[in-house]
């Protein structure tokens, strides 16, 4: 069996979205003949942990944790002058470094006959670079789940942007191999980039069936259309669109409910529920585990996807568990984006542009009849998602490391 090395930072039991595709790699690359090896941070300094991703991790595999350098738990003084101003490209700049002896030493004792790097955070790739330096011919996937200097969630100063590009094209430069998360992403990154047209590959993100089985099919009828969002939202990803159209049709729709389920920081969202008086009708929970997170989305009714303006190179990696649900999804994004396409490809549910009030509303109260008449199935398209099984995807993975091996 061939052996692969993956240097990822966030790897459980660090929670969150962006955890998902490394760890469903490393659960099924045995099954296409790599032996994945995992090098990690240590599992303290967390700030958003979920243990239960550690049963995922298949038995026997190793896994080598080093010391996590983490500034987010030093004082916020601090952590905003080295972790916003000083670290350059992000805050495990000073893990990739002082990581290195070690990296080199696992390399030497287990020999992988590749190595793989994921981002966020970038650093994984600096760290991959070093070790392309020291040891040339050992082939190299570098995988973007997101953007770089192209991040509409990212805002540089202009020194800063200039040095993060330079990083971004050495990596680009130097990787045996490219991955990223949507075609969108893939032309933009050869836009700036066109020499790395021939090794640019995309894997999507997916779903896991695995994550689905414990859900109980014959769920009962909620009292009120339960609307749930999982997930964070920051930056320019905001409900406010969303929140106004919902309000709008409390009037004729009045047993609806929207429950928030994830990192949500209230008092940014908390203004505009108190001047739209909907704080009856809207609830919040906090992270919930990977798992009890999709239970959570199924005892719902309909499956709420929310987009910032500009993102069109994203799916978010939430839309492939949603539209694998029976829930309709309620998808409040822009319009021409990668998530948009997937949507009406999967016909998994309904999109409605951000700036688009009256189709919001229109959506809103079209689902609303159907919840009455105890009708909101939909007709997916099973055959295009099931091309997004997470196991597909790893075999997608394997063909590239075959390709460069």
């Amino acid at each position: 069996m061939k052996k692969v090395l993956l240097i990822a930072d966030e790897f459980p039991p660090v929670g969150g979205a962006g955890v998902q595709r490394t760890i469903k790699f490393v659960k099924y690359l045995r099954e296409y003949g790599y032996e994945p090896i995992v090098f990690t941070r240590g599992d303290t300094h967390i700030l958003l942990r979920d243990d239960t991703l550690i049963k995922e991790i298949p038995k026997d595999v190793v896994v080598i944790r080093t010391k996590p350098y983490d500034l987010l738990y030093q004082n916020k003084l601090l952590k905003k002058i080295l972790y916003y101003k000083v670290l350059i490209p992000d805050g495990r700049w000073l893990w990739q470094v002082f990581s290195r002896k070690k990296l080199l030493k696992a390399i030497s004792k287990h020999q992988p006959d590749l190595i793989y790097s994921t981002s966020f955070p970038y650093s994984d790739h600096l760290l991959a670079r070093y070790i392309k330096k020291k040891i040339p011919h050992l082939p190299w996937v570098a995988d973007f789940r997101d953007e770089w200097t192209n991040n509409p969630y990212f805002h540089y100063n202009i020194i800063r942007r200039l040095i993060e590009k330079t990083q971004e094209k050495t990596i680009l430069t130097k990787c045996d191999s490219l991955i990223t998360n949507t075609p969108f992403m893939g032309d933009n990154f050869i836009k700036s980039y066109p020499f790395i047209k021939d090794k640019m590959h995309i894997i999507p993100n997916g779903y896991d069936p695995d994550d689905y089985v414990n859900l109980v099919k014959n769920k009962q009828k909620n009292e009120k259309m339960m609307i749930t969002y999982t997930g964070s939202l920051y930056g320019n990803r905001k409900p406010d669109a969303f929140l106004q159209s919902f309000a709008s049709c409390l009037v004729t729709c009045p047993n609806m409910h929207v429950t928030f389920v994830g990192q949500i920081i209230k008092k940014q969202i908390m203004p505009i529920i108190n001047d739209l008086k909907i704080n009856n009708h809207v609830s919040f929970v906090s992270y919930l585990p990977h798992k009890d997170s999709i239970k959570k989305l199924y005892e719902g009714d309909i499956s709420l996807l929310i987009e910032g303006e500009g993102n069109l190179p994203f799916y978010t990696g939430k839309v492939f568990e949603y539209m694998y649900l029976s829930n309709p999804i309620l998808a409040v994004i822009p319009k021409n984006g990668a998530a948009s396409q997937l949507i009406k490809q999967t016909r998994s549910g309904v999109v409605c542009d951000l700036k688009d009030k009256q189709g919001i509303n229109l959506a809103i109260t079209s689902f609303y009849k159907k919840w009455q008449q105890g009708d909101l199935q939909i007709d997916r398209n099973t055959i295009e998602i099931a091309k997004y099984q997470r196991s597909q995807l790893t075999k997608q993975l394997v063909l590239i490391f075959d390709s460069i091996l």
